[in-house]
């Protein structure tokens, strides 16, 4: 098994360089996992995004339609009417 994994007091003490190459390995470990979860929340929070952004110019269109065919009703009245 690797040195890192041995149980305190089983063979010789790691050298402090080993300590130093397993904090090192732990910090890019640590540095990686985070980056990880703050791309998976970046891409929550764009999504969250997204979606309020296509429901407003949903609401939008939806307004200019009703708009149109409001326009349309009334002028079609007044041809009957005339």
């Amino acid at each position: 098994t690797p040195m890192s994994h041995q149980p305190q007091g089983d063979g010789p003490a790691p050298t402090p360089e080993e300590l130093r190459e397993q904090v090192e390995h732990t910090r890019d470990e640590l540095g990686q996992a985070v980056e990880a979860l703050a791309a998976k929340a970046d891409v929550k929070a764009q999504t969250k995004a997204k979606a309020a952004e296509v429901k407003e110019q949903a609401a939008e269109q939806a307004a200019l339609l009703t708009g149109q065919l409001r326009d349309k009703a009334s002028h079609a009245a007044e041809l009957i009417k005339d």
